[in-house]
């Protein structure tokens, strides 16, 4: 088992601060799916993927904290004539997210991903957001491991 390092503890203490915080106010919850799209040298080992995740969210006005914690696999690529296998990896990250015109925001997260590969990551994004209905586009710069993430989620518990 790999050592537990700084990046993924901040993460955890992050994510954890936010649950605690949210008890006291409203806090949403559901699922979302991804599809998740490989770039830059990332992309010519591994196809396209998928990731299932947990999202939470505390609205503070026009302001939300957010959190998630998920699961990624990507496909390995075709490389001379040899199959990369497969990799997954689980995400446990935190953000804002910031209310702009009628459903749309903007977005920023970070985190880490441990598992096939450990990295930090930030996760710029935009959204829109239809009552229970969650669509985000957000580019993941993950050290090498670089992707585009199309999410559609639905917010199935909370006060909103």
């Amino acid at each position: 088992m790999k050592n537990l390092n700084k990046p993924l503890l901040i993460s955890l203490l992050l994510l954890g601060s936010i649950i605690s915080s949210a008890s006291a106010q409203s806090i949403n919850y559901g699922n979302s799916l991804s599809v998740l799209i490989p770039t830059g040298d990332f992309g010519d080992l591994y196809k396209g993927g998928y990731g299932i995740n947990a999202n939470f969210e505390t609205k503070l006005s026009k302001i939300a904290i957010v959190g998630e914690f998920g699961y990624a696999s990507f496909t390995g690529d075709d490389l001379d004539g040899s199959e990369l296998k497969n990799i997954t990896a689980w995400d446990l990250l935190a953000g804002l997210k910031v209310s702009l015109l009628g459903p749309l925001y903007i977005e920023g997260r970070m985190g880490y991903y441990f598992g096939d590969f450990d990295e930090f990551v930030l996760i710029p994004a935009v959204g829109a957001r239809f009552k229970k209905f969650d669509l985000n586009v957000g580019y993941q710069a993950a050290g090498d491991v670089n992707f585009m993430n199309f999410r559609v989620g639905y917010l199935w518990g909370g006060s909103d």
